[in-house]
């Protein structure tokens, strides 16, 4: 069995490969993360706390889950609304009772030989599409430490800027080559290896 694990820590994704090399499946990985992410990543991963989804169906299909499927009840949740009621929030218990996942909207987009997936608009997907479309326009893979950890980092920081005008583009603009990259890799400097395509 192959699989690929990828989650916001290092532990989590070693938690899931660890179950792939042990003879599980890909739900089996996906479980021994999450559980991982509990510890790791208490703030997004937790009861009551966010998590996006992204499930690859054996037909090529790629579904996305945005959301908690529940958030906690009882005096929990009593606590949590006396609490944020206490810092002027309106949200009341029913709001946490009528919550509902949503479904997660798919981003595609290609970087060198690979199709890669991601979650959109809530996920940040198309500013991670930004970045490795910037990034497709250096030789990452040669550059020395240093110089490859501050093109990883501009590149991030060029692909954020906007992001709030980029993400009310239509999808194909928003992932278009043409509209993304040429005015935005022109902020990196040029001694950073800057190919042109």
């Amino acid at each position: 069995m192959q699989g690929v694990v990828s989650v916001g820590s290092d532990v989590a994704a070693r938690a899931g490969a660890e179950m792939f090399a042990r003879g599980g499946n890909a739900v089996d990985a996906a479980v021994a993360a999450v559980f991982a992410m509990t510890v790791a990543d208490l703030a997004n991963t937790s009861i009551g706390g966010r998590r996006h989804v992204l499930v690859s169906r054996p037909d090529g299909g790629v579904a996305a889950l945005d959301g908690p499927d529940r958030i906690m009840d009882g005096s929990g949740c009593e606590r949590n609304v006396a609490h944020l009621r206490g810092l002027g929030s309106t949200l009341t218990r029913a709001d946490f009772a009528d919550y509902r996942p949503l479904d997660g909207e798919v981003v595609r987009f290609n970087y060198r030989d690979w199709e890669c997936c991601t979650i959109g608009r809530q996920g940040h997907g198309y500013a991670l599409a930004a970045t490795f479309g910037i990034l497709d326009r250096f030789e990452v893979a040669s550059m020395e430490p240093a110089d490859r950890w501050i093109t990883l980092a501009l590149a991030q920081a060029i692909a954020h800027r906007g992001r709030e005008k980029d993400e009310s583009f239509p999808r194909d603009t928003c992932l278009s080559r043409e509209r993304s990259m040429p005015q935005r890799t022109s902020c990196v400097r040029s001694d950073r290896r800057l190919t042109t395509t």
